[in-house]
């Protein structure tokens, strides 16, 4: 497991699709990365997205619901 608490607030759009890239290779070896993010560019390869307002969580759902995306088979 990796925490990552705002990886890509300093990044150019190399650098985050680098960081995209890393976090790719740790879930394909099985690992868990937590991101915690206000810039949401990094968002496109988490799975779970947990939103939280005023300390308070507020979702808690996939990444193709919160987005409204429909998964392809």
């Amino acid at each position: 497991m990796i925490i990552l608490d705002e990886p890509n607030s300093n990044l150019d759009a190399d650098g985050e699709n680098r960081l995209k890239d890393a976090v790719a290779a740790v879930k394909v070896r099985g690992g868990i990365a937590l991101i915690i993010t206000h810039r949401q560019n990094v968002l496109n390869v988490c799975d779970t997205i947990m939103v939280m307002e005023n300390g308070k969580k507020t979702v808690f759902e996939p990444k193709e619901k919160v987005f409204g995306i429909k998964r392809v088979a």
